[in-house]
């Protein structure tokens, strides 16, 4: 089997989709979140590049999918897409996610969430300080009955080689997003995104239909991405006015980004 990461290297000139209209709901709500407490630049834009890609996906596919965050420093991100999506009004995120600090527990969380829920891929944010023994929970997961789990680990101190050794070994292949391997260019960083999303989410696919063909791939390793980005970006930013209507909602242009109804994440908080 190709290693993902090379499968990803090869989706990248591929990926010629135009990623305005992702990039404007992004920086939309990042300016949301500027304005709430919790999070510090990095951390929040970190959650808002994750949360919009997702949308992408649920839009481009009509797939699924949960949000899990493990990361402190991005919980304004929380309510500033919430808000966006019109799921919340000033009250915060209570249900449908985890975010606590230490030994975390948010990739168990997911894992949980997906079981008995075929069709359903949780997306868990979490950072180093997810527990150790979290990442071993795969192990309750059965691919037949359960739907799926992808983590996005975040700005972690080990390098790729390190990341590699440490998660095949328990069961995640890893594949790099960001510093090392994209330039730092938001643009470049989107289209990173978009690809390593694709590459993951049809392995999972892939995954999956074998196991319910009765063929589970029982020593494969599921996919996981790998996220790094500097520690100033993104660069600080103005958003046009007329991104907003008078009532302070997007436009529908933009919106448009974004799922609607039952499939918008936001709608289990």
């Amino acid at each position: 089997m190709t290693d993902l990461f090379e499968r990803y290297r090869l989706s990248l000139p591929q990926t010629r989709t135009t990623l305005e209209r992702v990039d404007s709901w992004w920086r939309a709500a990042n300016h949301v979140a500027s304005g709430l407490p919790g999070g510090n630049r990095p951390g929040v834009a970190a959650v808002t590049l994750t949360y919009a890609h997702l949308n992408r996906m649920i839009v481009r596919r009509q797939q699924r999918f949960g949000f899990v965050l493990g990361v402190r420093d991005g919980m304004a991100a929380l309510e500033a897409v919430a808000r966006l999506e019109g799921t919340r009004a000033g009250d915060p995120p209570t249900g449908g996610f985890a975010s606590v600090g230490g030994r975390s527990y948010a990739l168990a969380y997911a894992v949980g969430m997906a079981l008995d829920e075929p069709g359903l891929t949780v997306a868990a944010l979490v950072d180093e300080d997810e527990a150790v023994t979290a990442w071993q929970a795969r192990s309750l997961h059965d691919p037949r009955v359960d739907g799926a789990v992808l983590p996005i680990l975040y700005q972690p101190t080990m390098s790729r080689d390190e990341v590699r050794a440490e998660f095949r070994q328990r069961g995640w292949e890893p594949i790099e997003i960001g510093s090392g391997v994209c330039p730092h260019d938001t643009q470049e960083l989107h289209r990173c995104f978009a690809a390593a999303l694709y590459v993951a989410l049809d392995e999972i696919a892939a995954l999956t239909a074998a196991a319910a063909a009765d063929h589970p791939q029982r020593h494969a390793r599921w996919p996981m991405l790998v996220l790094r980005v500097p520690t100033d970006w993104p660069p600080v930013d103005v958003v046009p006015v007329d991104w907003f209507d008078t009532a302070g909602r997007l436009v529908a242009e933009i919106a448009q980004a974004a799922p609607t109804g039952e499939m918008r994440m936001s709608a289990d908080w």
